[in-house]
């Protein structure tokens, strides 16, 4: 796993999945022994790859940007866009010929003209910048933001699930204590680390 996959993808998940681990602290006498089996040869392996791939179909992505109306470098590039700042556009559209020449951006006519056949362009601009800059050793503050990036959306993307695992999570935790099964006078000192987790869990999701 590379440093974008184990961060971005992988990390969102188990920050999600976390309340199950504490919850089950809490039940199972036996949960002590997890740490050993997460250390054990090949394990880590299995849950680093499972963990990027439930991150990486987390993404609410595009429903976000059909709300707000297109993706911030799409609206960025857009001469329609009321909020821009006109000379800076004119910059970013001159930077982005210079870097491909056969790239064709549309003027504010051509834009008015065919808007969808505009955002397409812009589109396409964008993912060759995105194509020009992967190499993190000449950009590493580009694979650093897209990093930071990925993981608050993918996080962003479960809150749904993870908002439901944290609640139930409180709840299987706070359940032994209201029921009478484990007293006060009894309570481990596990049982307020889970109920903090949980809590944290909640308040990040």
């Amino acid at each position: 796993m590379d440093r974008y996959t184990l961060y971005a993808r992988a990390m969102p998940v188990f920050v999600v999945l976390l309340p199950i681990g504490m919850a089950a602290s809490v039940w199972l006498p036996g949960a002590a022994l997890l740490p050993e089996a997460i250390t054990s040869i090949g394990v880590p392996a299995v849950l680093a790859w499972l963990l990027a791939q439930l991150g990486r179909v987390s993404s609410r992505q595009p429903q976000l940007w059909a709300r707000w109306g297109g993706a911030p470098t799409t609206q960025l590039l857009r001469h329609r866009n009321p909020s821009g700042n006109a000379e800076l556009r004119r910059h970013y559209h001159e930077r982005l010929r210079a870097l491909e020449p056969s790239l064709a951006l549309p003027s504010a006519e051509d834009e008015g003209r065919d808007p969808v056949g505009a955002d397409r362009a812009y589109e396409a601009a964008t993912r060759l910048l995105i194509a020009r800059t992967r190499d993190r050793k000449r950009f590493p503050l580009v694979f650093k933001e897209n990093v930071n990036y990925g993981y608050r959306r993918n996080l962003w993307g479960m809150k749904p699930i993870g908002v439901t695992i944290a609640i139930l999570g409180v709840a299987v935790c706070i359940w032994p204590v209201a029921s009478g099964r484990m007293p006060m006078a009894e309570v481990r000192v596990d049982w307020w680390l889970a109920m903090v987790v949980e809590l944290l869990s909640e308040v990040v999701d």
